[in-house]
């Protein structure tokens, strides 16, 4: 791409609307680089993503491991790689998948544009535009750039930019802003700015170093594998220091791959890595589940996130209400000669007639129909200089409808209050006026009648109301953030039950500070600017709130890059789709609970789960130290393999949290820290577990066992002790927990009976043991360990209670 000249230094050009650009002109912007072209940042985000999923350190951590016991023949001490690319595959897919679903509902930005050059009318891409080009824009289009009229007049829909819902009309010497649609009409611009300088472009700028919030799970997870890693690699180093002083583990290669199995055992058994794979797993199964409903999730971990909003801000135009008009309430004044009938059939025939196409005009023709009863004299159609339309019909006289104060009536001081209470009230009002008199010339008789008041309002969504009652029995607070009118914002949060709907702003003069005051005090506020939105979510973070943002358009998206969690619909800005964690590509505001849902769902049962794989990480972190010690006191080396742990950790873990996890859970999100949840319910299990352990391996080194009937004693008793640990996640028991626990139990138990049938030795342990030394030893251990359950989970928490009470 060329290098791009600035356009405030370039000399402009001044071509007529009939002729446009020169051929030389247009090269000559091109050769400038001054053209509509946005840099393409496609494939570039494509391979971020792959690098984000691939080149992590959990995978060169575990991968490091698995490649030296490749080296040393271990295959099946390699089973956890499966686990890390199956995990690494899933974040991969996900994460390409969303950005492909994003990409394919991006493609609509992309439509042509009539542009005049060479005297010529020619269709070309908007990427195409040049600086100070000739454009014919018509009743459809999306302006592409930044524009002034020249000829022509339009009605302008700029709520994707401003939040203001009403149409706005525009003629020659008015300024279009890039990113509206032309409503009505037709119009010759001149282009005045293109690419980086067009205004939505700027606000978009703003939001290029975006990078996606972290859920508070996420950065939890994050921050505990670090701590682990960190813990894995020093004890790693430690025990291959030690091997190295008390075996001469590598004084040659043959020591060396001798020694590796025990060293790579001790480093897998302290990784969760199964829990990372529960985790992705879980979350991409609710993501599916929401594909289904047609949500895109670009974030897995963003459900979390918004299961946890306390407060969701919400941009009225395009989420509670659909963009249309819908007549609220028609007053038929007692000055009318027409009854409620007639009126109803005079009505439809001047919408017949006029036959305008605006959005009033259909909410109109929505109400009253659109039929010829009475035959049409003369009509005018709506246009920005009268700002009304007109009929003339057959036995009746003409009709005029269109806005106070244009409407050409007899003076009337009590209509004119009425006019006023009501626009007092956020309605768009229209005047329906009468005369007997006809049509003349372009415009209507002077000095008619008011017959009657039409109330004009936003359309609500149908399923609105029920939505906002949804978030409002769950404890979520609900703030309408608008460019509107707040007087029309506050009436469309009061219709769905917004709390504290009628204590409304308007922010329209605000400094930043009260607007910082205002977003703690308000729950409605009108005449927000792109800015303030983002201050007032930044307000709400500050004040410790969970804030999640709805929004569409370019004026959202720095709320929405400021926001914990941010939702769009798939007809949004293209920018408002890129930066947006969840996508509700059927453009259906009420499929949020069920995203929340999800959420709630996936984290309460993870919180429940996940200490399953923290038992093991502690117990294999304390087994670790304790054989550190051993190795240079009683000359006692870490002994065993990842194979040791399979009855433990694939079936009463792995298999056993991952159905857990896909339980249905309607209850409301556990509250408090998710590490601190999962660590309470892990730290006694696995602490007691590591204990009897270290208490048998000093058993056995003074009672003469062998290593491997140690070994083998501790494998039985992980396995069996896993239960104790699953009885106690799994309760209270239903139908679906004890059909987990019994498949858990079958399972554990088939491997066992694999591991003497087969040549394999699955567990790898001794096969031709005494029974009667290891029912004895390991019924003593368990027997001791739920001992030590019921005196920490029952007895302890019972003392202390009686403590408190004491004190009390």
């Amino acid at each position: 791409m060329k290098k791009r000249a600035n356009p405030n230094e370039v000399e402009r050009f001044f071509p007529s609307y009939e002729e446009g650009l020169s051929f030389d002109q247009v090269k000559t912007r091109n050769n400038q680089g001054l053209n509509n072209k946005i840099k393409d940042d496609t494939k570039k985000q494509y391979i971020e993503i792959i690098i984000k999923n691939v080149l992590t350190f959990y995978n060169i951590l575990l991968f490091g491991i698995g490649v030296f016991l490749l080296i040393a023949q271990e295959w099946t001490n390699c089973f956890f790689m499966v686990v890390v690319l199956a995990n690494t595959l899933i974040g991969l897919i996900q994460d390409l998948r969303a950005k492909y679903k994003r990409d394919k509902l991006s493609l609509f930005d992309y439509k042509k544009v009539d542009v005049i050059r060479y005297k010529e009318t020619n269709s070309i891409k908007t990427d195409e535009i040049v600086l100070d080009d000739i454009l014919r824009l018509k009743a459809g289009d999306q302006i592409p750039c930044d524009s002034v009229v020249l000829s022509g007049s339009a009605r302008v829909d700029e709520s994707i930019l401003t939040g203001e819902s009403l149409p706005v009309s525009v003629i020659a010497g008015s300024k279009l802003l890039s990113g509206s649609y032309v409503l009505s009409g037709s119009l010759f611009v001149k282009v005045m700015s293109v690419g980086v300088d067009n205004y939505a472009n700027k606000i978009q700028s703003q939001t290029k170093d975006y990078k996606t919030p972290k859920s508070s799970m996420y950065l939890q997870l994050n921050k505990l594998f670090k701590i682990i890693s960190s813990i894995v690699i020093f004890l790693g180093l430690l025990t291959a220091a030690s091997k190295g002083i008390t075996n001469d583990a590598f004084k040659d290669f043959e020591e060396f791959n001798k020694n590796i199995a025990p060293i790579a055992g001790a480093l897998i058994s302290m990784i969760p890595s199964g829990m990372y794979l529960l985790i992705s797993t879980t979350l991409t199964v609710g993501v599916i589940n929401l594909s289904n409903k047609k949500v895109l999730v670009q974030d897995m971990y963003s459900i979390e996130t918004l299961a946890r909003c306390d407060v969701l801000c919400l941009d009225k135009t395009g989420t509670i209400t659909d963009g249309n008009m819908s007549v609220y309430e028609v007053n038929v004044l007692d000055t009318s000669p027409f009854n409620e009938d007639k009126f109803n059939a005079v009505i439809s025939s001047y919408l017949d007639a006029t036959n305008d196409d605006n959005f009033t005009a259909k909410a109109l023709a929505n109400h009253f129909g659109k039929k010829e009863i009475f035959n049409k004299v003369k009509a005018l159609q709506f246009n920005t200089y009268n700002k009304y339309s007109s009929a003339t019909l057959e036995e009746i006289g003409t009709i005029t409808i269109g806005a106070y104060g244009f409407v050409p009536l007899k003076e009337d001081a009590r209509f004119k209050y009425l006019i006023n209470d009501y626009s007092k009230k956020g309605y768009r009002v229209l005047v329906v006026a009468h005369s007997k008199k006809s049509i003349e010339g372009e415009k209507s008789p002077a000095n008619m009648t008011p017959i009657a008041i039409i109330l004009i309002q936003d359309h609500i969504r149908t399923n609105a109301k029920e939505i906002i009652g949804w978030f409002n029995d769950r404890n979520v607070n609900i703030k309408i953030i608008s460019g509107d009118n707040a007087l029309t914002v506050e009436e469309v949060a009061h219709a769905v039950g917004v709390k504290n709907a009628d204590k409304y702003i308007s922010l329209e003069g605000l400094s930043d500070d009260e607007v910082k005051k205002a977003a703690l005090e308000y729950n409605v506020f009108g005449r927000v600017t792109p800015e303030q939105k983002k201050i007032i979510i930044d307000a709400l973070k500050e004040a410790k709130h969970t804030v999640g943002m709805f929004g569409d358009g370019v004026n959202d998206l720095l709320a929405i890059k400021a926001s914990n969690v941010s939702i769009t619909v798939g007809s949004a800005n293209r920018a408002a789709k890129d930066i947006s964690n969840i996508i509700l590509y059927n453009n259906d505001f009420g499929t949020l609970p069920d995203v929340i849902a999800q959420g709630r769902r996936v984290i309460n049962n993870l919180q429940r789960t996940c200490s399953l794989f923290l038992i093991k990480t502690l117990f294999a972190i304390l087994i670790n130290v304790f054989f550190l010690i051993t190795t240079v006191t009683i000359h006692i080396s870490y002994p065993f393999e990842p194979s040791n742990f399979y009855g433990w950790d694939v079936i009463c873990i792995g298999v056993a949290a991952f159905l857990l996890a896909l339980e249905k859970n309607n209850e409301e999100i556990v509250k408090g820290s998710f590490l601190k949840n999962i660590f309470k319910s892990a730290s006694i299990n696995g602490t007691l577990m590591a204990l009897a352990v270290m208490l048998l391996v000093l058993h056995g080194k003074f009672n003469n066992y062998d290593l491997r009937d140690t070994v083998t004693i501790a494998v039985y008793f992980m396995s069996i002790a896993s239960f104790v640990s699953l009885f106690g996640v799994s309760f209270p028991f239903d139908k679906y927990r004890v059909g987990v626990f019994i498949f858990s139990l079958i399972a554990t138990a088939i491997m066992f009976v694999l591991t003497y049938i087969t040549p394999w030795n699955i567990l790898k342990i001794n096969t031709h043991m005494s029974w009667s030394r290891l029912w004895i030893v390991t019924s003593i251990m368990i027997g001791l360990m739920i001992i030590l359950c019921l005196v920490f989970y029952l007895f302890v928490p019972w003392v202390i209670k009686k403590i408190e009470k004491r004190k009390e």
